[in-house]
This record gives C-alpha cells, structure tokens and sequence, in this order.
C-alpha cells in the first residue's frame, strides 16, 4: 500500500470515529450481526462455514447490547436492577440448556428500550427478502445444497438452500407478517391476495402444512382485526380478545403434551395432524422434567446435510426433536424463562389491543399459534416481534415500507 492509498483510509477511519454513534446505531448494528447469523445458521451454508466465526460476531453484538444497557440507555435505578435480574436468569438458562439463543434474545428485547421498531421490522424484511432469495437462487444453481425429502404419501419436499422445509415455510410466514406490520394502516384486499398465493407457492414447494395453515388463519385474524381499526364493532370485538389466546395456547400445548396418551383416538388423530408434535413433547416431558432453569436436551432432527442422513436412514441415531417452542421453552431454558416469555408476548398483544393497533395484535397472535408447532420463537431470523417490549411503537408513516 502506498502513501497515497495509506492517506484515503486513514482518512475514512477519521471519518468513521468522528461520527457520533447514536444509540440507536450501536443497537442497529447488534441486531443486523445477529440476524445475519441467526439466517447464515438456518441455511446450507453451514456445510462451509464454522461455528467459531459466527460465535465471535454474536460476542461482539453481545458486547454492544450490553453497552447500550448499561451506559447509554436511559434507565432507572429500578429499570437497571430487574434488567440486570432477567439477563441473569438468562445466563442461568443459557448454562444449563447449553443454548444461547434465550441469552441472545432476551439482551435483543432489553437493548431495543427506546429503538425504532418500525426501523428494525423494515431492517429485518429487507434484509430476510435479500437472505432468502439469494439462498434459493444458490442453491438452484448448485453452489449450495438444495435438500429434499420424500417421505410416503407425501410429495417430495424442497428446502431452497434452507435446512430443512418447514423451515422454509416458517421464514416465508415470518416475512409476510413483518410485510403486514410495515402496511398495518394501508392493508388492501390485493395484499393478502398476494399473501394468499405466497403461501400457495409455498405450501406447494416445501408441504409446509402447519405453517400455511397458520398463514390462512393469520390472513383472517389481520383481515378482522382492520376492519376493527377502522371502526367496526363485531371485528373490534373479536379483535379485542386476541391477546388472551397467546396463553391459552401455551396452556394448551403443555397441557396436551403432558397427557398425551397414543391409545387414546382423538390424541392419536389429533397427534396425526400435528406430525407426531404431541407424542415427541409428551417424550420429552417425560425424559426431561420441568426444571426452573432449564436443561440440556440431546436432539436428532431432520434439518441440514446431518438431518437428511438421518431421514434417509444413513445415521444410527433415532429421530427425536421437540417442535413446539412453548414446550421447549419449557424443558430446554427452564419454567422461569417460560412463564416470563409468555407473560412478555401477553403483554405486547394486550398493549397493542389498548393502543387499538388490532393488527399488531394479530400478529402477535400468529406468531403464538405457529410457536405452538415450529421451534422459533428465539430465532431472530424468523421471530423479530418480542423486541417491541421495550421498543419504540408508532403507527408507520403513509410510505409503504413493506413492498408487495
């Protein structure tokens, strides 16, 4: 490098460290690192890449998140104290399940006090739209694998460079409800008709059936719950009371999972449904116990290059994977965590319910119903909507942020 090159980047780093990092910035730049590991993790290109790199950038997010609490933000005393007593806990869960997602995501929720959720959706489906599609595209022309699964009575399933189908379809979800939350005061009839015939395309790609299924239902809760933001009384009604099925559905899966009884018709019919969700997490239960702080579980799914050796049969280890992420937050990160998860999205659907934003709500309440069956509640790629807890909440400007 000569004098003249040494010169323009010492210039560009003054620029860099002259410029006055907001805390919105510092947190901005946390939650990008962590989403794009959270979707390098889901994708096939962990065949080529190592878990260290990806460990030492979510180090780095980590240690601006705590920045950010500790120095920047604007907190109380009192605020500071219990923050400090649940990021406990979460290092408590974290040792004990051997999984740092709940860390992870609990140091996003707290950070983001005062951040722009607005801004962070938009950052989440611009970068979730660019992540897919490139993936998809990769692994069409062969630079990464496209797995597939071919199970009986089933058509052949396609992950699209993504670990496995459901996971497919569950990104897919995730990205048309962020989409929803951008338009949630301009949504038009033409807009869920594309939401509808993404998930067609979806379903008929991955047989993602409970994720479409969620999608379907998803579309009608935001459906009723627009019609409730521009004043009508039934769909108000009905809208008003989303937030009390978040906990109902976390009783509800715990509940069947723990008396599941396969001798049983309606379980076994029930079970069938749900891809064999009630019989695996009532395996579990009984394996593992409930703990307060969680546990370390030994899993052998169907996700990755590793997860279709083992659908193929090519692997001496048996299929165990515990699906529903009420079930897991219960038996992987411990009942304290669990209970204040579910008490966190209780009380983001209820607020937006006071605040009559009817289709956060409803968004909120989708992503309960898919955390009943699907494993993402913590994983930022997919589930971005535990952060407004503490987040800065407003209706969006009239721009459409969301596209479609």
């Amino acid at each position: 490098m000569d004098a003249k090159e040494k010169f323009k980047v010492g210039r560009h780093m003054d620029k860099i460290l002259s410029y006055k990092w907001s805390d919105n910035d510092i947190y901005s730049i946390a939650f990008v690192i962590c989403l794009f590991v959270s979707w390098i993790i889901s994708t096939t290109f962990m065949q080529f890449i190592s878990y260290k790199p990806l460990n030492l950038l979510l180090a780095i997010a980590i240690g601006l998140m705590i920045f950010k609490i500790y120095l920047l933000d604007d907190s109380s005393a009192i605020e500071i104290f219990w923050e400090t007593i649940i990021i406990g806990l979460s290092i408590l869960s974290e040792i004990k399940s051997h999984s740092n997602l709940i860390l992870i995501m609990t140091l996003l929720v707290i950070a983001a006090r005062s951040v722009d959720f607005n801004h962070l959706i938009y950052i989440y489906y611009v970068v979730g739209c660019i992540v897919i599609t490139a993936v998809m595209l990769y692994s069409l022309i062969g630079i990464i694998t496209n797995l597939s699964f071919h199970a009986a009575n089933r058509p052949i399933r396609y992950a699209l460079g993504i670990v496995y189908p459901t996971d497919l379809s569950a990104h897919v979800l995730f990205l048309i409800l962020a989409n929803a939350f951008l338009n949630r005061t301009r949504l038009t009839f033409r807009r869920y008709a594309v939401y509808l015939l993404i998930l067609i395309a979806t379903f008929k790609i991955t047989d993602g059936r409970l994720s479409c299924a969620v999608g379907m239902l998803a579309i009608i809760a935001i459906i009723l719950a627009d019609f409730a933001q521009n004043g009508h009384t039934i769909c108000k009604y009905i809208s008003s009371i989303y937030w009390v099925f978040i906990p109902a559905q976390a009783y509800l899966i715990i509940f069947l999972s723990i008396f599941f009884n396969p001798s049983n018709k309606v379980f076994a019919k029930l079970d069938r449904l749900l891809s064999g969700r009630l019989y695996f997490g009532h395996e579990g239960i009984h394996k593992y116990g409930f703990h307060l702080f969680g546990n370390t579980i030994e899993e052998h799914g169907y996700g990755g290059v590793k997860g279709a050796q083992l659908f193929q049969g090519k692997t001496n280890v048996g299929y165990f994977y515990i699906d529903s992420s009420y079930v897991r937050l219960f038996l992987m990160y411990g009942t304290i965590m669990a209970l204040l998860v579910i008490i966190v999205m209780t009380y983001i659907a209820l607020r937006a319910t006071i605040e009559n934003q009817f289709v956060f709500a409803a968004i909120i309440l989708a992503v309960s119903s898919s955390c009943m069956v699907e494993q993402h509640l913590l994983e930022l790629s997919f589930n971005p909507f535990l952060i407004v807890w503490l987040a800065s909440l407003k209706n969006p400007v009239s721009k459409d942020l969301g596209g479609t």
